[in-house]
């Protein structure tokens, strides 16, 4: 099986004053193409850092990172988003939907600069396949905490992402709920060969992903 991302001896530092602080401290990782990957670890362990570096949001300290075969220190910083916006879907435990506007419109929001109105078929599929056909015109407020993560997990998928970053996605939710969440993330992963990273201190996730990482103080425990 191929490689989709890979960190090669990356460290991430943080200065707070004269202070350095190693959130990521020489991590290497190899997650295949197709593989659900779940991180877990204690809060302050680095997690979040190396979701972020996955994710191609900034770049290491020091180390290397491939995302699908490009080398993330070869991008200036200015042209990430080109990665973030063809490559990596993003879901994260608040939803961070845009209170104003619809599920549809909340589902088009990553493709703005491309133009929306050829993505709204894709918009209005996505929708439907998360369960909420009926609900394409609500607002977040109209929608419950499950209905708004369905809504970004489409969001997340409308530029047909090879990989979806998910930070916490059921965090906010009660069990059931999560456990709707969980089996659509798991039908994204298994039968639509998208790699999932997960985030995550839901044991049930844990369960679905082909793999463990786990993580303490900014280094991968064995």
């Amino acid at each position: 099986m191929s490689e989709i991302a890979k960190l090669d001896k990356v460290s991430k530092i943080y200065k707070l004053g004269e202070t350095e602080i190693a959130a990521l401290d020489k991590v290497t990782l190899s997650i295949a193409r197709g593989e659900a990957i779940s991180i877990m670890g204690p809060s302050g362990s680095g997690k979040t850092t190396l979701l972020n570096m996955l994710g191609a949001l900034g770049k290491p300290t020091s180390g290397e990172i491939f995302i699908d075969g490009v080398k993330i220190s070869e991008v200036p910083e200015r042209n990430l988003y080109r990665i973030r916006r063809e490559k990596i879907g993003f879901v994260f435990q608040n939803y961070y939907l845009v209170p104003t506007l619809t599920a549809i419109e909340n589902v088009l929001i990553p493709t703005i600069p491309m133009g929306q109105d050829s993505y709204r078929e894709r918009a209005r599929y996505l929708l439907n396949q998360v369960g909420l056909e009926e609900r394409i015109y609500h607002r977040p407020f109209q929608l419950s905490g499950g209905e708004q993560q369905r809504v970004a997990i489409a969001r997340a998928l409308i530029n047909d992402p090879k990989i979806v970053l998910a930070d916490e996605p059921t965090g906010n939710l009660d069990s059931k709920t999560g456990d709707e969440i969980i089996k659509l993330l798991t039908t994204l992963n298994k039968e639509k060969d998208v790699t999932l990273i997960s985030v995550t201190h839901d044991e049930r996730i844990a369960k679905i992903a082909d793999r463990t990482v786990d993580i303490l103080d900014g280094k991968i425990r064995d």
